[in-house]
């Protein structure tokens, strides 16, 4: 009897070191599909940094409206918000043009493994707006007292011919006045000025990798009391890393 159990006792431990290498190799089978599912899901991509090219349009006043083009860098700290850094060109009609420079929160609405997912984004930055003073469209003779069709108002008051400051937004003519009084119709004129944006998009999966943006921002120009709105509607396409 005493021999009965101890070769029993024997026997398990005999084949246990077999029976865990065939339960090991059994689990590797069973999960390995899951973990390469994981892998490849799009829960996997939605927290990698992305890297966009923009393109649109933009619009501030009648005359002041034309194409953009730009990119921005998005990092996911988690799946409901977003930081943004992005940067574009804004062409806004013949002589003049714009560069701006901003950093944003954005916050996903929905879970970042939907297909497409609507956001709120919010930020501020610099905006340099730059202008052509030999151009007719912003300053050119005018007899005075006299005002051009869609134009603003003069430079100058008093004896003829005057400078009219034309298409130029009034957020800007009192420096561009300055500009021409000081220097003369020399050439280009650049200002920086603080800006706050806020805008809304959406987001939509295109593959593990790559995603695309329809974007509408209102960036607001900030100077001494006054308010200048400048839209900006634009597409993005981009590819996590």
């Amino acid at each position: 009897m005493g021999e009965r159990d101890r070769g029993a006792s024997l026997v398990p431990s005999r084949f246990v070191p077999s029976g865990v290498l065939l339960l090991s190799a059994g689990a590797v089978v069973l999960f390995a599909p899951v973990v390469r599912a994981d892998s490849t899901s799009p829960s996997a991509s939605v927290t990698r940094p992305v890297v966009y090219l923009q393109a649109g349009f933009s619009t501030a006043s009648p005359h002041m409206r034309g194409a953009t083009a730009g990119g921005s860098v998005i990092l996911h700290p988690d799946r409901r918000l977003a930081i943004e850094g992005s940067g574009a060109y804004l062409d806004r009609g013949e002589g003049s043009s714009a560069l701006s420079l901003s950093a944003g929160l954005i916050v996903n609405l929905v879970s970042t493994e939907e297909k497409a997912v609507p956001y709120l984004v919010a930020g501020g930055g610099l905006f340099r707006a730059s202008f052509d003073t030999r151009n007719a469209r912003f300053s050119g003779p005018a007899p005075s007292g006299e005002m051009g069709t869609g134009r603003y108002r003069h430079v100058m008051e008093g004896e003829p011919p005057g400078w009219d400051l034309g298409e130029l937004p009034p957020f800007y003519s009192d420096r561009v006045e300055t500009l021409i009084f000081r220097e003369g119709r020399s050439g280009r004129g650049s200002f920086n000025d603080p800006a706050l944006s806020a805008g809304a998009g959406v987001r939509i999966r295109l593959g593990r990798s790559w995603s695309a943006r329809q974007d509408a921002r209102a960036q607001l120009l900030m100077r001494r009391g006054e308010v200048y709105t400048v839209w900006v509607f634009t597409i993005h396409v981009g590819r996590g890393f």
